[in-house]
């Protein structure tokens, strides 16, 4: 899938031919061809028991270092009769345990957000293959298929629509706006000065009325809701700055000690 693209300035007439489809929509076989390159429309997120979360906290040089030198301390303490030093072993402690459970717990919200995307993708789609209208599990689609959407619907991957009729979609979850945002084809008059997204529908957004056809040209973690969802994934592992500012703290500490 040619992902680079601004499929939004792309005519409906440019897309069939990038995609080698029709608005006849693909065959079983070339869906099922597709589906072996491009891989299930889905989410793909392995999440991790909470103990397993946390101990994989420690999975860390910073960390690990921090434990090294909290054990130096307690033996020149026990063994060398550094008195002074102890206290400097229990702030060590402190801070690879704060280390360990922020991190537990801005990874645990990364979790629960992606959990929540997840839960806005639809089972079931209404697409055209061979010719015909079928309801297939939506994880099954792929670029090129022709999906039918109507008042009820989530719209199940990255749609260019082909044609509509009064259609209103709800993209609340992906722009924060709380009207219905109308859409149509590329010669409605109201596609003028909207960059191609009147034209545009989008993973996870729901219809509020109307029906149209749309082609689809990304699925999975390449439609929008999966990008927010590799975000999220990558801000569980992202360091946090108060992090950063214990890092920098606990250097001088070590280089003190």
């Amino acid at each position: 899938m040619e992902t680079k693209l601004d499929w939004c300035k792309l005519t409906s007439k440019d897309i069939i031919e990038k995609l080698s489809t029709s608005t006849g929509g693909l065959s079983s076989k070339e869906a099922a061809s597709r589906l072996e390159k491009y891989g299930h429309n889905e989410i793909k997120f392995k999440k991790r028991g909470p103990i397993v979360r946390f101990l994989m906290q420690f999975n860390n040089p910073l960390l690990m270092v921090l434990i090294v030198a909290a054990f130096a301390c307690f033996f020149l303490w026990a063994f060398m009769g550094e008195e002074d030093i102890i206290m400097d072993m229990w702030v060590i402690i402190g801070v690879v345990i704060a280390t360990a459970v922020i991190g537990f717990i801005q990874e645990g919200k990364a979790e629960a957000s992606i959990d929540a995307l997840k839960d806005m993708l639809v089972d079931k789609c209404k697409v055209i293959r061979d010719g015909e209208n079928k309801v297939i599990p939506a994880r099954d689609l792929v670029p090129g298929d022709v999906v039918i959407i109507e008042s009820g619907d989530k719209v199940p991957a990255d749609l260019r629509i082909l044609s509509s009729k009064s259609l209103h979609l709800d993209e609340s979850m992906l722009t924060g706006e709380s009207m219905p945002v109308q859409k149509g084809t590329e010669d409605d008059p109201n596609n003028k000065n909207n960059e191609g997204k009147y034209c545009m529908a989008y993973g996870g957004t729901f219809v509020i009325s109307g029906r149209g056809q749309g082609i689809v040209y990304a699925t999975a973690e390449e439609t929008e809701i999966g990008k927010i969802a590799k975000l999220m994934k990558s801000s569980g592992q992202t360091t946090p700055p108060i992090l950063k500012k214990i890092s920098a703290f606990v250097k001088l500490l070590i280089i003190s000690i």
